[in-house]
């Protein structure tokens, strides 16, 4: 696969999934949205007052259990991770550019989603629910000194209750999930992971919160063939080739 094949359309596979959260959900919406909700300090991100998971939280948290799964697969060489938080470091893919020159090829997880010098191929929509519900817990600042409470400072989250339900839309361009390619390979682990286990995003990872799953899909392949648009179901497909793959 061309790591840079926007130019033309060779296929775009869309994902409608259901995801549900198995622990309590915390995605802040920031400080400038405290007052809103008064004498709440941690409110959750909202949307025309509709709670949501960010597009922009999932991807995240997609590409860190990507980064993980390619290190211990593939090794930790920036041709297969690099450092994206300092593209012009020693593991930046902008100084690995200027070294390699016309031989350049961007890391695996870049070529999946995006960095510096190629777009992403996955897109994440963000993931709404119709009927979540909202709970707030009391919480302690802890002393990282002592490591007990530190007397008064009292704060509230606000968190979506478990087992609450999110539709997302998600889509993967010009990458192949069907074939054996190492990006192909990536994105079959990550469903897999979502589907049997499940990830975490938001607040609170270290005390269980955020962990999300898929609880059902549905995806369809669409492509060009004689210049016409042509769409395939490949939910059998793809689910039958990750049930099959190394766990």
């Amino acid at each position: 696969m061309s790591w840079s094949n926007f130019d033309k359309l060779i296929s775009i596979y869309t994902f409608e999934i259901r995801l549900v959260n198995l622990t309590p959900l915390s995605i802040g919406a920031g400080k400038s949205a405290t007052s809103a909700l008064e004498g709440l300090d941690n409110p959750v991100v909202r949307l025309n007052g509709k709670v949501y998971v960010p597009g922009s939280s999932l991807k995240g948290a997609l590409r860190s259990e990507a980064e993980k799964y390619v290190r211990t697969t593939y090794g930790e060489s920036p041709e297969y991770v690099c450092d994206i938080l300092n593209p012009k470091g020693e593991n930046g893919e902008l100084s690995l550019k200027d070294k390699l020159n016309e031989n350049y090829v961007p890391c695996l997880v870049c070529r999946i989603f995006g960095g510096p010098t190629v777009a992403s191929h996955i897109k994440v929509f963000d993931a709404f629910s119709q009927n979540s519900v909202t709970e707030t817990r009391k919480c302690v600042s802890i002393d990282r000194v002592t490591g007990g409470q530190h007397p008064g400072r009292l704060f509230d989250i606000e968190y979506i209750v478990p087992y609450s339900e999110f539709n997302l839309t998600m889509e993967i361009e010009n990458i192949d999930i069907l074939n054996n390619t190492d990006e192909s390979k990536v994105i079959r682990y990550l469903l897999k992971k979502m589907i049997n286990e499940g990830i975490q995003i938001g607040a609170r990872k270290s005390i269980g919160l955020g962990i999300i799953k898929i609880k059902s899909f549905d995806v369809t392949k669409h492509y060009l063939e004689d210049g016409k648009l042509q769409k395939e179901v490949v939910k059998e497909k793809l689910t039958n080739l990750i049930s099959t793959e190394v766990k």
